[in-house]
């Protein structure tokens, strides 16, 4: 098997990959072409061809904090090396102050709002001053659409704080939550179809290339659904490690476009049409050659199929498996 590198988030060690040979395509008018090489990530065990670099200078660090009479020393150095860290994808109350403190709280609020890079994912269960009059702070952090992933636990919210919540998450980013339900009460399906909703909004719940994005994607656990539960990311995760073998064409994972491949090549991973350097033209704006197109036309698992559930009634849907002759 190819040699483990460790990912950024764990001490990195490289080791060399034997590049595989390259087909000689110079019979068929083609130049010769050899898929990019890739290592597999030690923290998601997934599958990437960029490089990381361990000795990556870290951004020098803000000046230190001017001194209060509300919060702890200790508790503002450890909040403040934490938003200074630039590791702040995945916010984690636990970790840093005594959730039940309001001016503790209120802090990680307000420096939450200007973090930079901004929070993704935040859990708050257990602190019980949202229940008052820090709910205002939230609504404001959600309402600036960086969050996709929040944890309020059990916090007891009135009527109104829970109405206000479905209407600020409608206009997020939010798409993923976890409220308990036997304090969501009548809210629980309102919230869940607005988190539903918001998932056309954007991609960062998506696995791909990115795998900062898809390391803060694992940090997303104990959601009403967690991310590598929705079938995109599992067949994503499919495409990753497997590839393409014996495939005549290849589809691209952001515009669904088949590109042909150059004979004899088998492509690793998931593709995108940003790969095809065997063809200058290529690109997600190009058309679809006609030739890949017929190459393409039996369904494969993970595809976006336009499929009749009924007489005149059709829908796009996943291949989740290859028809048999008989389905055909």
């Amino acid at each position: 098997p190819p040699p483990l590198i460790l990912c950024p988030r764990s001490p990195c060690h490289r080791a060399a990959m034997d590049s595989p040979p390259a087909h000689d395509c110079a019979d068929d008018g083609v130049d010769a072409f050899a898929p990019p090489e890739r290592h597999c990530c030690a923290h998601c065990h997934c599958w990437y061809s960029d490089d990381w670099d361990p000795d990556e200078s870290p951004p020098p660090s803000p000046p230190p904090p001017p001194p209060s009479d509300l919060v702890p020393q200790s508790v503002l150095r450890r909040v403040h090396a934490f938003f200074a860290s630039r590791d702040t994808a995945v916010l984690h109350l636990d970790h840093l102050i005594n959730k039940k403190d309001g001016n503790q709280l209120r802090l990680v609020l307000s420096l939450a709002a200007k973090a930079e890079p901004p929070v993704q994912v935040a859990y708050l269960q257990g602190a019980l001053p949202l229940q008052g009059p820090l709910f205002s702070l939230l609504m404001q952090w959600i309402h600036q659409g960086h969050l996709w992933a929040l944890n309020l636990g059990e916090l007891r919210l009135s009527y109104d704080q829970l109405a206000a919540l479905e209407a600020c998450l409608r206009q997020s980013s939010v798409t993923h939550l976890f409220y308990e339900c036997t304090v969501a009460g009548e809210w629980k399906e309102p919230l869940k179809e607005a988190i539903r909703e918001n998932r056309t909004k954007h991609a960062k719940w998506r696995f791909s290339r990115d795998h900062r994005q898809n390391h803060v994607i694992l940090d997303v656990v104990k959601c009403w659904f967690n991310p590598t539960s929705h079938l995109v990311n599992k067949l994503w995760v499919e495409r990753n490690r497997r590839g393409w073998q014996g495939a005549a064409a290849v589809q691209c994972e952001r515009c669904r476009k088949w590109r042909q491949l150059p004979p004899g090549v088998d492509w690793p991973g998931e593709f995108e049409c940003s790969d095809a350097l065997w063809d200058a033209q290529a690109s997600c704006d190009a058309e679809e050659a006609p030739r890949a197109a017929d190459t393409a036309a039996t369904p494969r698992p993970g595809d976006r199929i336009v499929a009749e559930l009924a007489p005149g009634q059709w829908a796009v849907a996943l291949c989740l498996r290859g028809p048999t002759a008989r389905e055909w």
